[in-house]
């Protein structure tokens, strides 16, 4: 792979290079120590990946992110001494259309070097699966939701990845409250940083929000975040299960694994809505859960930061509607009304 990086201290770079060189498997193209100096260095000769600093004189990481992705867009992770400490910039960044954080790996760290690797390797994976044909669509002939369903828990279940925190944190301000139904976010953000992006998204709404537990029931009016190392799936009991098959997926979690998961086991009133982000996950997924009878709804390219993941669903016939993001949340209202409507 070749990337780019991003950092206005001399010994981070230097970290930086030296890990990915020690690898054999990546060229760093060039160095930049300024938001300015990037995106000129970006736009001559386009990497593969940019390693992105958060804090930076003058432009910001978070900035240089929005203005790469508008003017020459490529995958961009965001690399920082500390993304605990900077977790709120870290998710504005990965707003603007960053794939995900991670902390600049120390010479003398070979662990932490190996997940900086690994993450790497992660982010290459994720490249390849944008550019790869669709992924094989589900069979047909899954069973409809009743039109008469007993009254029960209502569930909504949002899929994200690059310009995902701004996007749920958007729809998350807008909801009503209390809420009218059951809540589950699948960001792909690395498990390290997830109790962060649960605090972080908790101030966008007064609706409880939690990490989602292994074994814990799913309860009306609660926003659930995953939060672990692998898939999550609901249980026919309508509990939470995570589980690391298929291992061979791009994203841990997979929006598709939770999608089908819901399509299978959820007998009473669904929606499925695929935000912005790099690759098709969620597509396929959608798909069954739009086959079963549920509404499931894409956001349209125009307001997308990536259009990978809501172009795929659109492609597969997933998405009964293609909505610009701000009337995601209307729509979410108006759907919680109506089923309301349907079961008096």
């Amino acid at each position: 792979m070749t990337i780019g990086i991003v950092n206005d201290m001399e010994m981070a770079a230097k970290a930086i290079a030296m890990t990915l060189l020690s690898s054999g498997q990546h060229n760093v193209l060039w160095t930049a120590t300024t938001g300015q100096e990037a995106i000129l260095k970006c736009k001559g000769q386009r990497p593969d990946i940019v390693l992105m600093d958060l804090i930076m004189p003058g432009m910001n990481g978070v900035e240089t992110t929005r203005r790469i992705m508008q003017e020459c867009p490529t995958a961009i992770l965001v690399v920082t001494a500390s993304v605990s400490e900077n977790c709120g910039l870290a998710f504005q960044a990965m707003g603007a259309g960053a794939l995900d954080a991670i902390s600049t790996p120390v010479l003398a760290n070979r662990e932490g070097q190996s997940a900086f690797l690994t993450k790497i390797a992660q982010i290459a994976t994720i490249i390849q699966a944008d550019r790869s044909a669709p992924s094989p669509l589900p069979p047909q002939g899954h069973r409809k939701v009743a039109e008469n369903a007993e009254e029960g828990t209502k569930l909504i279940v949002i899929g994200a990845s690059a310009g995902g925190p701004a996007a749920v944190s958007e729809i998350l301000s807008n909801l009503p409250h209390p809420l009218d139904a059951a809540l589950v976010i699948i960001q792909h953000v690395d498990v390290r940083f997830v109790d962060e992006m649960a605090t972080w998204l908790q101030g966008f709404t007064q609706t409880p929000l939690e990490v989602a537990k292994e074994g814990c029931p799913l309860i009306h009016g609660r926003i659930y975040l995953a939060g672990k190392d692998g898939h999550i799936e609901i249980q026919p009991d309508r509990k939470f299960h995570y589980c690391r098959e298929p291992s061979n997926l791009a994203y841990q979690p997979s929006v598709d694994v939770f999608l089908s998961s819901v399509a299978r086991h959820w007998t009473d009133h669904a929606m499925g809505v695929i935000l912005t982000g790099m690759g098709k996950d969620g597509a396929s997924g959608l798909l069954e859960l739009r086959q079963r009878g549920q509404l499931t709804i894409a956001q349209d390219l125009a307001t997308s930061a990536l259009k990978g993941m809501p172009k795929a669903a659109a492609d597969a016939n997933a998405a009964k509607e293609i909505l610009p993001l701000e009337k995601i949340t209307p729509r979410i209202s108006l759907w919680m009304q109506e089923t309301r409507a349907v079961r008096q």
